[in-house]
């Protein structure tokens, strides 16, 4: 195995790198083997967890006030999901992936409107946070109901997010592609999932040092797209 760990390192919340293959949960005092399939879907699903969703759910508790920082953060989702689903970076084609993840998340959303709702979403939530700081043709909404749709449509066609079912839908599609994960590398069914995640994912881990300095391994190769 070519990926190694940073020893005394963090690869997510409560998971320090003992050695370069063995991550230690420092809460539960369970160790966790990389060169296993299951552990190494485990430190991933701690990451995106504890980065994205656990702080996303508890801006949420303070219902209407922090709904585009909401979205800031379950938004990223889209693209990094396509990039392990398809096992290449996304560099170069941010668009592609993110309409390609959207649309796999979000199934049939495109069928409802005669415009590409995926482009629009790309374009006026996802860049417009990112690059402006602002979102256009997109209204934010909020709606405690959890049976509220995530994208729904106004008379005009703006597009309507609602970011608490947003945070469902997304949180809920992770939990299944986990599973699905394990899964493959049990060696049930197809076995592609889990190559390409592990090829996208050993490229993208990082880690976090006792002094919290953020960095990636030295040995983190470049994916031929």
């Amino acid at each position: 195995m070519g990926f190694q760990l940073v020893p005394g390192t963090y690869v997510a919340r409560n998971l320090i790198c003992e050695d370069i293959y063995i991550v230690y949960n420092v809460v539960s005092g369970e160790r966790y083997d990389i060169r296993h399939g299951a552990s190494l879907i485990y430190v991933f699903q701690c990451q995106v967890e504890w980065r994205t969703f656990r702080p996303a759910q508890k801006l949420l508790k303070q219902k209407n006030k922090f709904l585009f920082p909401v979205l800031q953060l379950l938004l990223p989702y889209i693209e990094m999901y396509e990039q392990m689903r398809e096992g290449r970076s996304s560099e170069g084609l941010s668009r592609v992936f993110f309409k390609s993840g959207f649309n796999e998340i979000f199934k049939n959303i495109n069928n409802a409107k005669n415009f590409d709702v995926s482009n629009t979403v790309y374009d006026e939530l996802r860049c417009g946070l990112a690059h402006n700081n602002m979102a256009y043709r997109i209204l934010v909404t909020y709606d405690g109901n959890r049976n509220t749709e995530a994208i729904s449509f106004d008379d005009q066609d703006n597009i309507l997010i609602n970011p608490k079912s947003f945070y469902r839908v997304t949180h809920e599609h992770f939990k299944n592609y986990c599973s699905d994960l394990k899964n493959a590398a049990s060696g049930e069914g197809n076995a592609e999932p889990y190559d390409n995640f592990k090829k996208m994912f050993e490229s993208l881990i990082g880690f976090i040092d006792h002094a919290g300095n953020q960095f990636r391994p030295k040995q983190r190769r470049h994916l031929q797209r």
